[in-house]
């Protein structure tokens, strides 16, 4: 099949986890015999992410000219349409529902008998975010989003528990399909965290956190956490591994330093390399998520794979990742005191941690990107029979 994925940004714009999902989604796809189309933005804060066109990976890169940046989703890329146009593709997949590319491509069901997908990781109005931006979020989702939802043939949606949020706001369920994220099979070797430790200069026992530095996803959350873990166990360190989002970093070293812990905290920015990325996880005692709200996690699914206990919220859809006293503990979003207990008894029960981390990791064999591309070539194979 020839595939096209739509996205708003791709290597090396690797925000977080869309875009690591349809990387690995793709290069698995190429694998097996498919040629793979990726339509993305060609700049990203006013900087060139990279030529209009390239082969990385085996996947043809596009890279199209904005016309407006107005924020993450209200991105004007009118060209995208005229683009592919130009070539007969048997499948449009096109990620998140919420943005200008979303509404756009279902044009093609009209004008060439395209089948398309959208896959959905997030329902925006149940991410919690300030009223400003809440708002008008919720109304569009009630109002306006089953326009967008029905013009595709499939939806792709992370988890069950999203299945009725999805109906409610207009979709049918004889669109729906669950396919999960993954984790690359690399990543159930077992890696060296004496490696990452050396590297960074890290002495004593790690709680890691990866993911976006943004105040959903909850790092502000785990800092709180730490004088109440220090004052017990003062050879913990807390590393952060993630791009920075809004200048959040310096959020959250203001507050370290107001808690007096910043010399028990470390940021590290972004890692992409794999190998690097699994030593961090191994080079942890206990994996840390404390978001307000997550579509999957497929940190948790990389964090498990290395045998690592996750203590994370029981938001969004990280109940139906880790379940709460098999694989992990889950607090409530915001309970800093409660994060703090449960990380401590992990660090103070080496065997309670040993066991759930081997629970974790035996369900992470179960979501190798291997596996995943198959599922999702069945769907296509699917529409393509209709």
């Amino acid at each position: 099949m020839k595939i096209a994925q739509v996205s708003v940004y791709y290597h090396p714009a690797m925000i977080g986890g869309i875009e690591w999902y349809i990387r690995n989604i793709s290069k698995e796809l190429v694998k097996r015999g498919h040629e793979v189309h990726l339509f993305t933005v060609n700049s990203k804060d006013g900087k060139i992410l990279g030529p209009s066109e390239e082969i990385f990976e085996g996947i043809y890169i596009h890279r199209l000219p904005l016309l407006f940046d107005l924020s993450y989703r209200l991105k004007f890329w009118p060209t995208l349409l005229l683009r592919i146009m130009r070539e007969q593709f048997d499948i449009f997949h096109v990620y998140d529902y919420l943005t200008t590319h979303a509404m756009l491509v279902p044009m093609l069901n009209f004008l060439k008998k395209v089948k398309t997908v959208l896959m959905i990781y997030d329902i925006h109005h149940l991410v919690p975010r300030r009223a400003v931006k809440y708002i008008p979020l919720a109304l569009f989702d009630k109002y306006f989003s089953r326009f967008i939802l029905r013009c595709y043939d499939r939806l792709l949606i992370r988890t069950n528990l999203l299945t009725y949020p999805i109906l409610k706001m207009g979709a049918k369920k004889e669109q729906l399909k669950i396919t999960p994220s993954g984790i690359r099979s690399e990543s159930l070797r077992e890696y060296d965290g004496g490696v990452f430790k050396e590297k960074y200069g890290i002495d004593g026992r790690i709680i890691l956190y990866l993911g976006r530095l943004h105040p959903m996803k909850g790092p502000q959350v785990l800092i709180k956490a730490i004088p109440y873990i220090i004052e017990r166990l003062p050879d913990v360190k807390f590393v952060f591994i993630g791009p920075d989002q809004i200048g959040y970093q310096k959020v959250l070293e203001n507050l370290s330093k107001k808690l007096h812990v910043e010399d028990y905290v470390s940021f590290l920015g972004p890692i992409y390399n794999i190998k690097e990325k699994m030593q961090a996880y191994a080079a942890c005692e206990v994996f840390a998520l404390p978001s307000g709200y997550e579509g999957f996690g497929q940190v948790l699914i990389e964090a498990m794979a290395q045998g690592k206990p996750i203590v994370a919220t029981n938001a969004g859809s990280i109940p139906n990742v880790v379940s709460d006293q098999k694989e992990g503990f889950l607090v409530n979003y915001g309970d800093h005191r409660g994060l703090a207990s449960k990380i401590k008894q992990l660090l103070l029960s080496p065997k309670l941690a040993r066991a759930l981390g081997n629970e974790g990791r035996k369900k992470a064999r179960r979501y190798t990107y291997e596996e995943l591309a198959v599922q999702l070539e069945n769907i296509y194979l699917e529409l393509q029979s209709e």
